[in-house]
């Protein structure tokens, strides 16, 4: 979930000479403001962190009824951040809710605050080509920074893969004195754990490792900061510690699949090899980790006539993410000139113990066929015919 945002520098030489803030002096950071865009105005919202800590913010836009998050704006200290509403509109990209702002909309509103206790200024400008700057809108006189309501792990339900990771996301909603709720990606700063490590263990921040099948619950753990004001103007606060949870489910890997990564053949006369390798896939297509899979392979060959041929089944998985061999499958055969002759070998797999989907090309099933006719033994000899 990218804004699209970017330094003020880069706008040329637009200079905004007055600070925006509410809450008292210092006390700067949250605004609701109605935007509009047309092909001669533009809407940009530029925020600047008065402190010298990091400031994250609370965002939304609304626009036809649909509310869009952004929940990884942070600001660095001293930064001014530039956000162009017509680049986030037409990038179409959903949020962490699945939400797009609609495509060609012309009119909404942003709310915005701060979540951190350091002092944020911001306006949203609205620019007409013709006219200049036609409305400039500053902060509201609602209190921030926002205070921490609910935790919740991202998806809520999850089915994995055995021998899979996953994510989960660790999201906080905040409320302003208006009750509108904003969200922020609290995932690094959560604490994890898992009701069953047998089947769910945590690998890191929102990492779960599906290690044994069944089910598991994941639980995110958030600590909102306290908050103290000199003289008590507008909020007090204290820390909140809330839990969001996630009810996950490890499948076994009847449904992975083993796909025919590539194929390379070189011969020499009438003496061939062929090499190929293969990768494991969860149902999405998505290349998983062999790290602890226990792939087993089973070959069987037949000849007719004078072919001959032996396979060493002797291909070695890699551990990481891309789950492919990294020693293939060899074949040999021999063809001997003016012969005309076939064979094939049938290759299975399982991993863990259960049978799996083989892939090759348009072609699937529970095991490999190939087929090798010769018809003369002079090279090129193969003719391959890959068949599950």
């Amino acid at each position: 979930m990218e804004a699209e945002v970017s330094s003020v520098e880069e706008k040329g030489s637009l200079v905004v000479d007055a600070l925006a803030q509410n809450e008292g002096n210092s006390w700067a950071g949250s605004g609701a403001n109605p935007w509009h865009l047309d092909s001669n105005t533009e809407s940009i919202l530029f925020l600047t962190d008065m402190s010298d800590k990091p400031a994250p913010i609370g965002f939304s836009i609304t626009a036809n009824g649909v509310h869009y998050y952004l929940i990884d704006l942070t600001l660095q200290p001293h930064e001014t951040r530039m956000i162009d509403l017509r680049k986030v509109r037409d990038a179409q990209i959903p949020d962490f809710k699945g939400n797009k702002i609609p495509a060609g909309v012309t009119d909404g509103s942003i709310d915005w605050i701060r979540l951190a206790n350091v002092p944020v200024s911001g306006r949203l400008m609205v620019i007409n080509r013709q006219a200049g700057m036609t409305s400039s809108y500053d902060c509201t006189n609602c209190c921030c920074p926002g205070q921490f309501s609910s935790m919740s792990a991202q998806p809520d339900i999850f089915d994995a893969v055995l021998m899979s990771e996953f994510s989960e996301f660790g999201i906080a909603s905040f409320a302003d004195c208006d009750n509108n709720i904003t969200y922020y990606n609290e995932t690094n700063g959560s604490t994890w754990a898992s009701s069953d490590p047998s089947v769910c263990s945590i690998a890191g921040p929102g990492t779960i490792d599906a290690v044994g099948p069944g089910s598991c619950t994941i639980s995110a753990s958030f600590e909102s900061p306290g908050w103290t004001w000199d003289g008590g103007e507008c909020f007090h606060g204290f820390p909140i510690q809330k839990i969001g949870y996630s009810n996950d489910t490890v499948q076994k890997p009847f449904f992975v699949k083993v796909v025919k990564a590539s194929t390379s053949s070189t011969c020499s006369g009438a003496s061939c090899l062929m090499q190929l390798w293969y990768q494991v896939l969860d149902t999405n297509q998505v290349p998983i980790r062999t790290a602890g899979l226990k792939i087993v392979e089973t070959t069987s060959m037949t000849s007719a006539s004078t072919c001959t041929g032996n396979f060493d089944d002797a291909g070695k998985w890699q551990t990481d993410t891309t789950g492919t061999m990294t020693t293939p499958d060899n074949w040999w055969w021999c063809c001997l000139e003016g012969a005309n002759c076939y064979f094939y070998f049938k290759q299975t797999f399982t991993v863990n113990g259960y049978p799996v989907l083989i892939i090759n090309g348009a072609y699937n099933g529970s095991y490999n066929l190939a087929t090798i006719q010769c018809s003369n033994g002079k090279s090129p000899c193969p003719t391959v015919v890959p068949q599950p």
